[in-house]
């Protein structure tokens, strides 16, 4: 009996430590998270996204991404890609893009023609079905000035919208690479 009620007491104890090594796991999880969002939010680059008349520009009001500690590769975080506001305006600006054609589609039949381009979602080119404009004002320039690249039949699906990031010109890495949908 004596003997029985060692071997539960020592269960009990294995169960007490494995509970405590489980705790000490989740804390330690929670305090890192916790370290990890106030990096973030130290580190935030703070801009304000005006659009108007369906153009964008973006107002910088403290860090930007290259003076950010955590744009550089951290060898006790790993070669993380932060995305740059301008990287997540172009993507909004794509998807909106995409739903437009999407819509002309709807009307027409077919996605607009290569030499028509993006212009055919606000300017009627001469066809019949057209009941656009399919996008409200201009056709909007990627955060870096730069137009939008259509092409149809695209690389990867019935047609690619692309912006060719902060240099202007194919391929890039970083805030150069190329972003599309």
């Amino acid at each position: 009996m004596k003997e029985e009620s060692e071997k539960q007491a020592n269960k009990g104890k294995v169960i007490s430590q494995r509970i405590l090594i489980v705790v000490s796991v989740l804390t330690i999880l929670n305090t890192l998270s916790i370290i990890a969002g106030a990096v973030f939010l130290f580190n935030y680059d703070r801009s304000i996204i005006i659009l108007q008349s369906g153009e964008s520009s973006v107002k910088q009001e403290n860090k930007t991404e290259e003076n950010s500690f955590l744009s550089q590769p951290d060898p006790m975080l790993g070669n993380f890609h932060f995305t740059s506001q301008q990287e997540k305006i172009a993507r909004t600006q794509i998807r909106l893009l995409e739903d437009s054609i999407l819509a002309y589609r709807l009307d027409m039949g077919d996605y607009p023609a290569p030499e028509e381009g993006l212009q055919a979602l606000i300017k009627n080119p001469g066809k019949d079905k057209w009941k656009g404009p399919y996008l409200a004002g201009k056709i909007p320039k990627d955060p870096w000035g730069n137009d939008y690249i259509y092409t149809c039949p695209g690389e990867n699906g019935d047609f690619d919208i692309l912006s060719y990031g902060a240099d202007g010109k194919p391929g890039g890495t970083g805030k150069n690479a190329d972003i599309k949908n």
